[in-house]
């Protein structure tokens, strides 16, 4: 198991996935990934792909966590943009009536080959 302890005057949410290859990437991506989420998708290669989509998906479970909502946030209100493999994702919120944070910043971490975490 892991464990993950995290004190700070914000809020913090974070996602921790199990990266597999042999997943139904776009067919999932499809129904919670805005359209231009899918399209960077659609765009990476195969070997990028499982690691863009989770990246994509732990992003928007952190912040969906963080905000208290959990899946009632509909993830397709929520956009990721990558600028590169340094810096962080920038997450935006469509609504501040949910949400009345509308830009994240989110911090990504590959805890093992086969873990990622936002």
């Amino acid at each position: 198991g892991h464990q993950l302890q995290q004190l700070s005057p914000t809020a913090i949410g974070v996602d921790v996935e199990v990266i597999r290859d042999d997943y139904p990437f776009l067919e999932i991506a499809a129904d919670y990934f805005t359209e231009s989420e899918i399209h960077a998708l659609r765009a990476c290669g195969p070997a990028e792909l499982p690691w863009l989509f989770y990246r994509q998906w732990t992003a928007k479970e952190a912040v969906m966590k963080a905000t208290g909502l959990g899946m009632s946030l509909e993830p397709t209100r929520l956009e990721t943009r990558f600028t590169s493999e340094s810096d962080g994702t920038v997450l935006r919120v469509d609504t501040l009536e949910i949400c009345p944070v509308r830009t994240w910043r989110l911090d990504n971490a590959v805890c093992t080959a086969a873990v990622i975490q936002a």
